[in-house]
Parts: structure tokens; sequence; C-alpha cells
């Protein structure tokens, strides 16, 4: 009896060991990688730094490991551009990108392929898209242009790739560094009047600056523009000659006389004084 019970305690043990040897082999987790942004049907500009991201786990992989990112033509396993490699970290990872300016931003679709280096797991983020920056040029008003409180600022753009309706005018004083004095969203129709009002302070240091409503704010928005030099706005438009706004009397306005009504006046005299010494030898000669 008692040596039944030794038995069965020493397999027991035995059972235990066993499974404490095998369990973690059966247990240990793969090697994985899943590729997150960019999201799939994102849409970004050229020359926008944009992120990229993923979750490795190493599991039986190998210890120093590396992530390779490589830029592709959505669905296409042609490399189109090699981006970076990047210590393949546990866990959730990130990496900052800027989209290059002389990729083709009319391609339809573009992925980011990852792939551990040593290991065979790789991963395809989403199909996103690249279009060309929204630009603006101003060409009213322009440096030396000079306006008038009660009158108005002629403000002309152009645009490119500007799909807003609306558009965000700022009339803006560079001393203090960034004083706005007005602001107005016009439709985005190339001109607007932006009239000037009392509030607006004598000063030589005025600019325009437009930028796109639709965007404003995100990674994605470059779409503002500022006007060439800097203009002015005065109190009120210099008097006519001949004014006189100290009083506010009207003073009519001395016009010099020519040399043709001189010489007719003088003409004029003359003849006068000659008929006048006529008539008085007329007047002696008779008495």
């Amino acid at each position: 009896m008692y040596r039944k019970a030794v038995t069965i305690v020493f397999a027991f043990l035995l059972a235990i060991m066993g499974m404490s040897i095998i369990f973690p082999v059966m247990t240990e987790a793969s090697e994985y990688l899943h590729a997150y942004a960019p999201y799939q049907g994102s849409v970004f500009l050229l020359g926008e730094k944009i992120t990229i991201s993923w979750d490795y786990g190493l599991g039986n992989g190998q210890y120093g490991e590396v992530v390779q990112i490589a830029l592709h033509k959505a669905g296409s396993d042609d490399l189109y551009r090699y981006i970076k490699q990047v210590p393949a970290e546990e866990g959730y990872n990130t990496y900052k990108w800027t989209i290059p300016h002389d990729i083709d931003y009319n391609i339809q679709g573009w992925e980011i392929h990852l792939n551990t280096l040593y290991g065979p797991e790789e991963d395809v983020t989403g199909v996103f898209y690249v279009k060309e920056p929204a630009e603006f040029q101003v060409t009213s008003p322009v440096g030396s242009d000079t306006f008038f409180r009660g009158g108005v600022i002629p403000v002309e753009w152009q645009n490119i790739n500007i799909e807003s309706a609306r558009i965000r005018i700022e009339v803006c004083l560079s001393s203090p560094p960034g004083t706005v004095i007005v602001e107005h969203g016009p439709m985005n129709t190339g001109s607007y009047s932006v009239p000037i009002t009392d509030s607006f302070p004598e000063s030589d240091a005025y600019f325009i600056r437009i930028s796109d409503m639709a965007n404003y704010g995100n990674d994605a928005w470059t779409g503002e523009a500022f006007s060439e030099g800097l203009f002015s706005v005065k109190e009120s438009e210099a008097p006519d000659n001949g004014d006189d706004p100290g009083d506010g009397t009207d003073i009519p306005p001395y016009i010099p006389p020519d040399d043709d009504s001189i010489v007719l006046s003088v003409s004029v005299i003359v003849i006068a004084v000659l008929i006048l010494f006529f008539f008085a030898y007329i007047f002696t000669k008779k008495r």
C-alpha cells in the first residue's frame, strides 16, 4: 500500500515537471507585424508630414530585428521608393515621414509596405492618395499703395486647386506682429472690396493675408498667401489746392494768367490812352 502511494506521488511529480517543460513551448507567442496608418482612403498633400504606424510582437523572433518601410503604388509589389529601416521594438510604433514633392501625385493610390528584415513578417497599410497643394497669389493691393478711411481696399487674388467656396481675408499690421485689424469671409470669386472704417489706425505697415477656410488648421492646410509689400491707410484724402482745412473757409483757387491775356490787357490800355490823346488833341484844336 505504501509502495503504491509513493508510485502515485512520483508519477504526479513527473507529470508536473513534464508540463512545466512542454507548456511554455506550446504557448509561446508567435512573431507578428500589423500595419495601421496611413489609413484606407486618407488624402495628403505633397510636402506634408504623415504618420506611419504599426504594431510589432517579437514572439519567437530574433532579437535585434529591423522593420523596413517602403512606398509602393497601390496593388504593386514593385518597390517605388525605399523610406527607412527602424529598430523593431515590441508594441505600438510610429515613424514621421514627409511626402516628397517629386513623386507622381496623379498615381491612383499609394501603400506603405512594412516587413521584418530577418523574419518573414510583413503587412501593408490602407491605400492613400496624394494631391498637389492648394496655392494662393495676392495680386492687389501691392506695396506703396495708399488708401483712406471711408474708402475701400480692393483685394484681388488668384488660386490654384482651392476648392472651398469661401476664403478668409485678413487685413493685418506688421507691427505689432500678428495684429489683425479686420477679417472677412467672402466667396472665392477672385476679388473683394474691404471697407476702410474708423477702426483702421493710420499706418504705413498694412498687408493682406488670404487663406483657405475649408482646410484651415489641419496638417494638410497650405492655402495661404500674403500681399506683396506694405501699403498705407491714412485719415482722409489730402485737401484740394486752395482749400483751407483749418477754419473751413473756402478760398477760390489762384489761377495765374497766361502770357496772351497779359499782352491783350496791355494792348487795350495802349489803345485807350491813344484814343484819349486823340480826343484831347481834337478838343484843343477847335478852341
